[in-house]
């Protein structure tokens, strides 16, 4: 039986039975000294310190890069991406904070995250806990936001990546704080300055929208 067969539901639920996790609740400790449980997720669990903390440490594309470039960065170029489309203060928090499960669970490969089903569940559950912490549904991306990371996942595997052959040209000459400079070249910063550019976007934008909503 290969590895596609054995992919089933059932096969995963036996395989579960038969191998038992060896603790009943699933903590980490996170950078701010509070705890996180994947068991359930709670959005008190859920702090912007964390999120951006976690995000700037993380190294897109599974770190195989050339140069080091965080996952804060990427989301720092979508949300450039949405906001240059004409996108709502709504849709740009949205694109910022597309990836924050990523913070607590790591950028897993796509073509890897598709073999593990359960961690789509734990993914799932997270999104749910972030959405209700910031009072902004992340789970089900507009297609604005979708168009955009397309695009960025592009742009940085042209630039990062050492031949990227699957991924499409896109001209992309942009000068973004914090993610590339005036002739649109990505750049490598330190976790700690990913972190404040992302931090100071998600406040700004916080702001913006609360404003909006206290107008309606």
């Amino acid at each position: 039986m290969n590895f596609k067969e054995y992919l089933t539901t059932t096969n995963a639920l036996q395989y579960l039975e038969q191998n038992p996790p060896e603790r009943d609740e699933h903590y980490i400790e996170l950078s701010t000294g509070t705890t996180l449980n994947f068991s359930e997720p709670d959005k008190s669990d859920i702090t912007i310190d964390d999120i951006s903390h976690g995000l700037a440490h993380t190294c897109r594309f599974a770190g195989h890069t050339k140069t080091f470039f965080t996952v804060s960065q990427h989301s720092l170029l979508v949300e450039a991406i949405v906001a240059e489309a004409g996108g709502t203060t709504e849709e740009r928090m949205i694109a910022l904070l597309h990836d924050a499960p990523e913070a607590f669970m790591g950028d897993c490969p796509t073509p890897l995250k598709d073999l593990l089903p359960f961690y789509r569940k734990m993914e799932e559950l997270l999104v749910q806990a972030i959405s209700d912490k910031i009072d902004v549904n992340i789970a089900n991306l507009p297609g604005i936001v979708t168009e955009a990371d397309r695009r960025a996942l592009n742009i940085e595997a042209k630039k990062l990546m050492p031949k990227a052959t699957w991924a499409e040209e896109i001209r992309f000459t942009r000068g973004i704080v914090g993610v590339s400079d005036p002739s649109g070249e990505l750049v490598s910063l330190p976790p700690y300055v990913c972190k404040d550019h992302f931090k100071s976007k998600y406040w700004s934008l916080k702001l913006k929208l609360d404003k909006e909503n206290d107008d309606e």
